[in-house]
């Protein structure tokens, strides 16, 4: 009996081997995955990164909205206008205040790398693009936007991005949550409410919620999103009542004199 016992112990061992072998093989081929950027950011730009772990996700941030210009804008207004819930107990019913009450909701729509339809199918060649996502969330964290909420509302964002900006966060400590999904019936703003809501990360300010709208701009001869050009002046609070028309206000949004340049970080800026 004890025999067999030694015999059932020594198999289960080696299943178990066998299993953490299995585990590993698949750890190296998730790892030959990862972006050579990220690779790059946690292996030269640490001080960066945990400097912006402080100051993203803190209760005062923004959400931040990032896609192709019309879904972004879209999204964003959803957001601020949003009343799906009631605001003391988070019933699935509106109770005519704003969800996002106090919220400030940072959209930067994509123009530099849109449309995205044109963006390489090829798996491989798509990687400034991913590099592009990546610092564009890099910025969002920092600056005037702060971000404690990062929404990725493209489908072709959250897929060929995602996962780089997710494996980042966690790998460096960012206590930021990516809402992303490829799902065009997603709900983003039940979505983001529950996530906030769960966190208590409201700003328990006692005002509208305000739309600021920012977009990218190509910058390098590279090609890479390198900088981001703000414009401001655009505030769409939610309590009014009249629809505002997306491609209206991204034409107010191209046609604004003053701009301001935030600098997105760069791996080679860092040594």
């Amino acid at each position: 009996m004890t025999s067999r016992f030694f015999h059932i112990v020594s198999m289960t061992l080696t299943a178990l081997a066998a299993s953490v072998a299995v585990s590993c093989v698949r750890n190296v081929q998730t790892g030959a995955e990862t972006l050579q950027l990220v690779d790059d950011l946690l292996t030269d730009s640490l001080p960066m990164l945990q400097r912006l772990a402080s100051v993203g996700g803190q209760t005062s941030g923004c959400i931040a909205v990032i896609g192709e210009p019309q879904r972004c804008s879209e999204v964003a207004l959803q957001l601020v206008g949003s009343d799906c819930f009631n605001n003391i107990d988070a019933k699935p019913e509106p109770d005519g205040l704003p969800d996002f009450a106090g919220e400030t909701v940072f959209a930067l729509m994509d123009c530099a790398n849109s449309p995205y339809d044109s963006l390489p199918a090829v798996s491989g060649e798509d990687v400034p693009f991913r590099e592009s996502m990546v610092r564009c969330a890099l910025a969002l964290l920092d600056s005037i936007a702060a971000a404690k909420m990062l929404v990725i509302c493209t489908p072709v964002a959250c897929d060929r991005a995602g996962k780089d900006i997710e494996e980042l966060f966690e790998a460096s400590g960012i206590d930021v949550p990516v809402i992303a999904s490829s799902d065009t019936s997603f709900s983003f703003q039940e979505a983001c409410f529950k996530e906030l809501r769960t966190r208590n990360a409201f700003t328990h300010r006692i005002r509208r919620p305000e739309l600021r709208t920012y977009r990218t701009a190509v910058s390098d001869s590279a090609g890479h999103p390198l900088r981001i050009v703000v414009a401001e002046g655009l505030c769409l609070p939610a309590m009014e009542q009249t629809p505002v028309d997306s491609t209206a206000a991204i034409e107010v949004i191209d046609t604004l004199a003053a701009e301001t340049q935030i600098e997105i970080p760069n791996v080679s800026d860092q040594h």
